[in-house]
């Protein structure tokens, strides 16, 4: 008898060696998750950065609610989310992003994570950086956690440091 079948020890080289590809690949998917979802929030920030600008141009002063611009915007949820709450001045929100504009130092619209392993992260535009004539579209990058900050902003994003917990990124 002649009975051709894999041994024991085969086939656990085999699970061994699918472990350690999972193990490899399991981390730059969820990075390539986390980055879609990044690319949904930066996305959104510059559409409503455009449409303010559009609205700095027609009226002469910045807008304090989405409702002033001429964008939609699908969200509907209210959560602030950021650092900036107490100046904020409106909000939208989904499960993974909450949109302010807000009022502190200068005229701003931010974008922060509300869920994941970023969660409390913020992208922030100032609206002072007129984009009409600023080519480049660039962001401030910032969390109350300094690990976080740093992880997410230069990591992820390839942001340079310029303060404490504080990066620009530009796209």
């Amino acid at each position: 008898m002649n009975k051709k079948a894999f041994t024991l020890l085969e086939l656990l080289v085999v699970v061994l060696i699918i472990g350690i590809l999972a193990a490899i690949a399991l981390p730059q998917y969820n990075k390539a998750i986390e980055k879609a979802k990044v690319a949904e929030g930066v996305n959104v920030i510059k559409t409503v950065a455009r449409a303010a600008d559009v609205y700095y141009l027609s009226n002469g002063n910045y807008p304090d609610k989405f409702a002033d611009l001429d964008v939609e915007i699908s969200w509907t949820g209210t959560v602030d989310g950021g650092i900036w709450e107490r100046y904020v001045t409106d909000t939208r929100s989904n499960k993974d992003w909450s949109l302010q504009i807000f009022h502190a130092y200068s005229h701003n619209i931010a974008i922060t994570r509300l869920a994941g392993k970023y969660e409390g992260v913020s992208l922030m535009w100032s609206f002072h950086q007129k984009l009409s004539s600023n080519p480049e579209f660039t962001l401030y990058c910032y969390a109350k956690n300094a690990q976080v900050a740093q992880d997410f902003c230069t990591r992820l994003m390839k942001g340079k440091s310029v303060d404490n917990n504080i990066y620009l990124i530009t796209f």
